[in-house]
């Protein structure tokens, strides 16, 4: 039997399948659409981004400006020539169990309080035995008791107008015609400065012939602790007070000697 085809089944057909192959395409479309839609990849990338930088600099203006305010609070180092060592850790030593060094020490700062304590104190035998403490082992805790009871004998001792007996650190001085408190003060080996506070001499020009000025012994002399930043200012071989200093900088350290 012969087939014969119609000419319009065959454009109905062509147009069927046409239709089937727009449909697949916009199915697809859609799908990809949803997939993108719904997970913006390239969005959250984006705010990672910009976020991070923006706390990376917030922390570093953060270092710079401590360590501009850490400068800032570091004394000068006072014009003085000065002993510069390493102190040993004190820190340390006081860890240890209480040897019979330490129990010396703790006889020895009570006997120095009981003088203090006298009526009147013998602030200058107190003194001189604290001072030589100073040179025997000790703990953290008691150096640092030691050195501030020092530190408020000086207000009677040295920053005032009293005289002690004994005391081989400061004299009266009889003022001549023609004396002059810089020259009094290189003549002991002490500022003039400080002869005009504890005398309360306002003006060196005030200095009068005949008058009795209290006048200190000197030299002046200072040690400078790298590992603790600290500064020991001693009258001759008697300390006097501790001051906090700036040492150097990394990479250019202060070194040891004098």
């Amino acid at each position: 039997m012969a087939r014969y085809s119609l000419p319009w089944l065959s454009r109905r057909r062509g147009r069927n399948r046409i239709y089937i192959i727009i449909s697949a395409v916009l199915t697809v479309a859609i799908v990809v659409v949803l997939i993108y839609g719904l997970y913006p990849v390239s969005k959250s990338d984006d705010e990672s981004v910009e976020i991070l930088p923006e706390t990376n600099v917030k922390e570093a203006e953060t270092v710079e400006d401590t360590e501009e305010i850490e400068k800032e609070i570091i004394p000068p180092v006072p014009p003085l020539a000065a002993e510069v060592e390493s102190e040993p850790n004190l820190i340390t030593l006081a860890s240890k169990p209480p040897t019979q060094t330490n129990l010396q020490m703790t006889e020895l700062i009570a006997e120095a309080m009981a003088l203090v304590n006298e009526k009147p104190g013998k602030v200058i035998e107190a003194r001189d035995r604290l001072n030589d403490a100073l040179l025997m082992p000790m703990g953290a805790r008691q150096r640092a008791f030691v050195k501030d009871q020092l530190s408020k004998l000086v207000e009677h001792w040295l920053f005032s107008k009293s005289l002690f007996p004994n005391d081989k650190l400061c004299s009266s001085y009889k003022i001549k015609p023609g004396d002059q408190l810089r020259t009094i003060g290189q003549r002991y080996k002490v500022p003039y400065e400080i002869l005009m506070q504890i005398n309360n001499i306002r003006r060196p020009k005030a200095l009068q012939a005949g008058q009795t000025i209290k006048v200190i012994n000197g030299p002046f002399n200072v040690k400078v602790y790298r590992s603790t930043f600290t500064m020991d200012l001693y009258l001759q071989n008697t300390f006097v007070r501790s001051f906090p200093v700036g040492l150097g900088q990394p990479g250019m350290e202060t070194p040891t000697g004098l």
